[in-house]
C-alpha cells in the first residue's frame, strides 16, 4: 500500500515538472503597445512606448511587417526608434510619409513564438493640448510554413496635455469700451453685460455651463445664443450637444445691479471628452463691487463736508501726521 502511494507520488511529481517545463505560449497572434495608452504633460515632452508581437507557439513566425499611423499634428513626426532590446534577429524601421512608421522583422534562419519585443518608439508632443490614436495597419506575420497570418491589433493612444475645457469670464466696461475681468464702481440700476467663453482642445459632448450671480445682481435677459434655464438661487444654465476641438462657445447676457454689495459672478462648465473618455471641467469668475458714489469734497470719507475735511487736506499737504490725514 505504501509502495503504491510512493509510485503515485513520483508520477504526480514528474507530471508537475513536465507542466512547469512547458514554455508559456501566446494564446493569440497579436500586435500591441506597452503601455497601450501613454501621455505627457505638454509641448516637447516625450514618452517611450514598447511595441510587442505576440506569436502563437503552434504557428510560430519567421517574419512580420506592419505600419503604425499617428497624427503628426499631435505627435512630432518621424519619432525615434530603438531596437537594441528586440527579440527579433533583425528589425527595420522607416517613415514613408508624415504620420506613418513602417516596420519589418525577421527571425533569421529559425522561427520564434511568445511575447516578442520589436523595439521602443519615442513619442514627443507636437502641441500644447491634443490627442492621437496609434493605429496598427497592414499587419502580417509569416509563419514557419510560409503562410500569412493576420494578427489581432491592439491600437493605442497618445495624449499631450490634459484634454480639457477652458472658461474665461469677462464683463463689459462701457466707459472704456472693453471687456474686462472686474467692475469696481457699479451703482444701483446699472446694467452689466457678461460674457462666457468656453474653448476646448478635445471633441466634447454634453457641454453644461452654469452661471451664478451674486445676490445684488438680477439676471436681465438679452442672452446669446439662447436664453438659459433658471435653476433658482440666482443660478442659470445653458446646455449644448457638442463642442469641437479648437472651437469657442460664447455666451452673453445682461444683469442689473439691484443693491450695494461685492462678490464674484462665477461661471462653471463641464463636458465629456469622447476621444479619451474623461470628464472635463473649468470655472472662472469676475469680481463685481457696487457702492454709493463718493461725495465730492468729503476728504476724510465721513459722509459730510465740514472743517475736518479742510484740516485733513492741510495736514496732508504739510505732510503732518494726523489721524484724519489721507495717508
Amino acid at each position: 500500500m505504501k509502495r503504491g502511494r510512493i509510485i503515485f507520488s513520483v508520477l504526480a511529481f514528474t507530471a508537475m515538472l513536465m507542466m512547469l517545463a512547458v514554455p508559456t505560449t501566446a494564446t493569440e497572434n497579436r500586435l500591441l503597445f506597452v503601455p497601450a495608452n501613454s501621455s505627457v504633460l505638454g509641448y516637447g515632452d516625450c514618452v517611450d512606448v514598447d511595441i510587442y508581437t505576440d506569436i502563437n507557439e503552434t504557428d510560430q513566425a519567421i517574419a512580420s511587417q506592419f505600419c503604425i499611423e499617428y497624427d503628426p499634428n499631435c505627435v512630432q513626426d518621424f519619432p525615434s526608434f530603438d531596437n537594441t532590446s528586440s527579440g527579433w534577429m533583425a528589425v527595420t524601421e522607416s517613415n514613408p510619409a508624415p504620420g506613418i512608421c513602417r516596420f519589418t522583422t525577421s527571425a533569421g534562419l529559425g522561427s520564434i513564438s511568445g511575447h516578442i519585443k520589436v523595439g521602443t518608439l519615442t513619442l514627443c508632443c507636437n502641441n500644447t493640448c491634443c490627442g492621437s490614436f496609434l493605429n496598427f495597419t497592414g499587419a502580417q506575420y509569416c509563419d514557419k510554413n510560409i503562410n500569412t497570418v493576420f494578427p489581432i491589433t491592439d491600437n493605442g493612444t497618445f495624449q499631450c496635455g490634459e484634454p480639457s475645457i477652458e472658461v474665461i469670464k469677462t464683463v463689459y466696461e462701457p466707459n472704456a469700451g472693453i471687456w474686462t475681468d472686474n467692475i469696481t464702481d457699479a451703482e444701483i440700476g446699472d446694467e452689466l453685460r457678461f460674457r462666457i467663453n468656453v474653448s476646448t482642445c478635445c471633441d466634447h459632448t454634453g457641454l453644461v455651463v452654469n452661471d451664478t450671480l451674486p445676490v445684488f445682481l438680477t439676471y436681465n435677459d438679452n442672452a446669446i445664443p439662447f436664453d438659459p434655464t433658471d435653476l433658482g438661487g440666482n443660478m442659470y444654465q445653458w446646455t449644448f450637444g457638442m463642442l469641437n476641438k479648437s472651437e469657442t462657445m460664447t455666451i452673453e447676457f445682461n444683469a442689473t445691479v439691484n443693491d450695494y454689495g461685492s462678490g464674484d459672478n462665477e461661471a462653471f462648465a463641464s463636458a465629456w471628452c469622447d476621444e479619451f473618455s474623461v470628464q472635463s471641467s473649468d470655472e472662472d469668475g469676475v469680481p463685481i463691487a457696487a457702492g454709493p458714489a463718493g461725495i465730492c469734497g468729503d476728504v476724510n470719507d465721513d459722509g459730510v463736508i465740514n472743517m475736518a475735511d479742510v484740516m485733513t487736506l492741510w495736514y496732508d499737504y504739510a505732510n503732518y501726521p494726523t489721524s484724519g490725514s489721507m495717508r
